[in-house]
């Protein structure tokens, strides 16, 4: 919740200073954003194997998230995420795993011809992995949940992170030629060299879990709102 409250607010932030803006070096965007994460499960896969889960595949796999920016003499500033998220199961419990990186963002933004932007990012933040563990139920009584609602466990790693992207937008305008709805493309590269021990969610540590990469190539195509640019 706290995650999604700090992108809605850079959200709001770019649109209002693009309501700004009066030049074409100054305003600010942001939107929703899918992005893709090319994950491998590799040393995860030897855990999960080992108590019967079935084993993930290397591959792009995919979340929600979302970015915003205000731009000032060309200068890009806000925040954005990437995310994947994989499931896999046993006989008696499923597996949510996802993969999230959270960066605060500094880039540079350049519009070699009208209505289409080119920008590089770099993001500073955390790279986290999580795993979500629930017992599979199946069809029961309501009372019987209430009485036994059965045991959910989450246990994650966190590294600090550095992201390195390029990205273009493509812009229509918008009611002015100050405002326009785009569409935001990008990929790059996470570095997460220090992740630590898995923990619990009261901060237990957990023993002898699995190494993470410590990097990670990804995708995203954003819709975003804003203006001041074009």
């Amino acid at each position: 919740m706290k995650h999604k409250t700090f992108i809605l607010t850079l959200t709001l932030f770019a649109l209002f200073f693009s309501l700004q803006a009066k030049d074409f070096s100054t305003g600010g965007f942001g939107g929703f954003t899918f992005s893709g994460i090319y994950n491998d499960y590799g040393n995860l896969n030897t855990n999960l194997q080992a108590t019967g889960y079935s084993t993930i595949n290397k591959g792009i796999y995919y979340g929600k998230d979302g970015s915003g920016y205000g731009i000032f003499n060309s200068i890009m500033i806000g925040g954005s995420s990437v995310s994947s998220v994989v499931s896999t199961e046993n006989n008696t419990n499923s597996i949510n795993i996802t993969c999230k990186g959270s960066y605060f963002d500094l880039g540079y933004l350049f519009s070699p011809v009208k209505y289409v932007s080119l920008f590089p990012l770099l993001g500073l933040g955390s790279m986290t992995y999580s795993l979500d563990l629930r017992p599979t139920i199946g069809d029961t009584y309501f009372d019987s949940v209430l009485v036994n609602p059965g045991r959910v466990t989450k246990i994650s790693k966190t590294s600090f992170s550095m992201a390195l992207s390029g990205n273009i937008l493509f812009k229509i305008p918008l009611f002015s030629q100050y405002s326009f709805i785009g569409i935001m493309a990008g990929g790059g590269y996470a570095l997460s060299p220090s992740f630590g021990a898995w923990k619990t969610e009261d901060g237990a540590q957990v023993n002898n879990g699995p190494a993470i990469p410590f990097g990670v190539p990804f995708g995203r195509l954003s819709v975003v709102f804003g203006g001041g640019m074009l």
